[in-house]
């Protein structure tokens, strides 16, 4: 009886703590968005659309007349030409850049391009 009343004890404390700032980022979101571009995962599909965020596992389909740009949460920027299949399928950043940073793209189909997070500029003198 004492360890089924521990148990509850420890859920109701696990449950009631906030969730950690990694689980409510999302990996990016949509920066420009034009034509037919949609996203694509384990809930559904749904339209990409300015501002709308992608997640770990998301895959993001343009079609003939779609394009995107997207702003990842480190900084980096990914464009999705028309035609293109990209998958999502790691994502982590907790903020600043350290071992455990790291993020998987697939590319399907079609064109991309990514361009890195800007590092800060040095405004240090001699």
């Amino acid at each position: 009886m004492k360890l089924n009343l521990l148990n509850k004890f420890a859920l109701c404390i696990l449950l009631s703590l906030p969730p950690t700032a990694e689980s409510l980022a999302a990996a990016g979101k949509f920066n420009f968005v034009a034509g037919d571009v949609r996203v694509v995962n384990a809930a559904g599909e749904r339209k990409g659309v300015r501002g709308g965020e992608v997640e770990a596992g998301d895959l993001i389909v343009s079609g003939a007349d779609g394009m995107a740009q997207l702003r990842m949460s480190d900084g980096a920027a990914i464009a999705v030409r028309a035609d293109t299949e990209l998958r999502i399928d790691e994502y982590h950043f907790a903020g600043t850049p350290d071992a455990s940073s790291n993020s998987a793209l697939s590319l399907l189909k079609g064109t991309m391009r990514a361009l890195p997070a800007r590092s800060p500029v040095s405004t240090k003198t001699s």
